[in-house]
């Protein structure tokens, strides 16, 4: 294969490191920012396991790096557009802080697993190969494995409340 042929996955990689990295932030920042030690927690393990991705996704890259593919991200104005909104979506109202509420530092993050997986999924659908597809489709996985923990937290809360 070309480096041509990589060149989209190659982009969409980025664009999900790009997303993987600023929800890295995201869970590292609300995790100190709350005090509730079991939101402390999830967030920690979301993070954990973004981070391992992260260190997936640069394999990849460098792997690529050997097809003849650029070794580095660069992404276009358009694509960190992307990534811009669907955190601006998914944290349009969350304070500097940990919200008063458990439950909206809870909601915010199945709102952003929500963009993110969203993200995964229109990328499944343009898959061009066998592994771009697996790849993806592990990502939607994940995604929801993450959304599941988030919403089983949620669900504690509003146990515990009633």
């Amino acid at each position: 294969m070309t480096a041509d042929a990589y060149a989209p996955f190659h982009q969409t990689l980025c664009q999900a490191t790009d997303l993987c990295t600023r929800a890295v932030d995201f869970y590292t920042r609300a995790a100190q920012a709350c005090s509730d030690s079991s939101i402390r927690h999830v967030f920690d393990r979301i993070a954990e396991f973004k981070l391992a991705r992260l260190k997936k996704f640069d394999a990849m890259l460098a792997a690529l790096a050997t097809q003849d593919a650029p070794a580095a991200c660069t992404l276009d104005e358009a694509a960190l557009a992307r990534g811009d909104a669907v955190f601006a979506k998914a944290t349009a109202d969350l304070p500097k802080t940990c919200p008063p509420s458990a439950l909206a530092a809870i909601d915010t993050g199945l709102a952003l697993e929500l963009e993110i997986k969203a993200f995964y999924e229109a990328q499944l659908g343009q898959a061009q190969f066998a592994e771009e597809t697996a790849l993806w489709q592990r990502l939607v996985q994940e995604s929801n494995s993450q959304y599941i923990m988030l919403s089983d937290l949620q669900r504690y809360y509003d146990d515990s409340m009633s």
